[in-house]
């Protein structure tokens, strides 16, 4: 809705200038160490995560009292799990597969990320970008973990 519009709007306005990164690599889907993995993933949660889920992952983000329901702790994921991290679950909420979320809350305030990327492009074919920051982003939450 309009909620969630309005705070993917300011995440990118706040910090796209200053986190900029090139996804368009020779090889966008190919093995690369995880260091480099964590650190895509650190710069893509600063540029859109950060905003609500806050700068160590907690939920305690600068559009806290903006939004009505609580970010999700990031860096208790694994232990919310069982002890291992929920890398498949993750991916379906930032990807906005996991409709149970939209079911159990009502609402979902938080974008849809996979969406938000595509139309960032401007252009057709970019899954291959977008599995990577979803790769990226998945690596450096579970770096997170508690």
């Amino acid at each position: 809705g309009t909620l969630v519009t309005l705070i993917t709007a300011i995440s990118i306005i706040i910090l796209l200038p200053s986190c900029q990164r090139a996804v368009d690599s020779p090889d966008p889907v190919g093995e690369r160490p995880l260091e480099m993995e964590i650190e895509g993933g650190r710069i893509e949660y600063m540029t859109y995560c950060l905003n609500c889920h806050g700068e160590t992952g907690t939920g305690n983000g600068p559009l806290i009292e903006l939004i009505t329901i609580s970010p999700t702790d990031l860096t208790a994921l694994s232990a919310d799990s069982g002890g291992s991290f929920p890398a498949k679950k993750v991916e379906d909420v930032i990807r906005g597969y996991n409709e149970l979320m939209l079911i159990s809350h009502g609402d979902r305030e938080m974008p849809v990320w996979e969406l938000v990327w595509q139309e960032q492009a401007g252009r057709a074919n970019v899954e291959d970008e977008i599995d990577l920051r979803v790769r990226e982003l998945l690596a450096y939450l579970e770096s997170i973990q508690k």
